[in-house]
C-alpha cells in the first residue's frame, strides 16, 4: 500500500468509487414501464426499483440480433441493464453503488 493510500485512509477521504463490471448476470426483470423500460428487477437475491431510466440504446449482436441497453437509477446506485427480446432474457453489465446509500 502506498504512503498517499494510508495517509487517504486515516484521514477519512475516499476514493471514487469504479463501477463494477457485472458483463452478463442474469437478472429477474419484476415489472416494466410501457412494456418496454425497466421498473423492478431482482439481481442477486435483492430487489431494486428503478427511480429512473436516464438512458436507453439499442445495441446490435450480429447476425440480425438487436439488444435494448438501459442506464438506470436506483436508492443503492446506478446499473447499466441489457435486455435480449429474441431470448426473452435481461442481465445486468455494470453497477456503480451509490455513495450515499451505504
Amino acid at each position: 500500500m502506498r504512503v498517499a493510500e494510508i495517509g487517504s485512509m486515516l484521514l477519512g477521504w475516499a476514493r471514487p468509487r469504479r463501477p463494477r463490471d457485472h458483463r452478463g448476470e442474469t437478472i429477474h426483470m419484476e415489472t416494466t414501464s410501457f412494456g418496454f423500460f425497466p421498473r423492478a428487477f431482482v439481481w442477486q437475491g435483492q430487489r431494486y426499483d428503478a427511480r429512473t431510466v436516464e438512458q436507453c440504446w439499442t445495441s446490435s449482436q450480429g447476425r440480425g440480433r438487436e439488444q435494448r441497453c438501459f442506464r438506470v437509477c436506483c436508492v443503492e446506485g446506478t446499473f447499466e441493464l441489457r435486455h435480449d427480446p429474441g431470448r426473452g432474457t435481461w442481465h445486468v453489465d455494470r453497477f456503480e453503488p451509490d455513495r450515499q446509500a451505504r
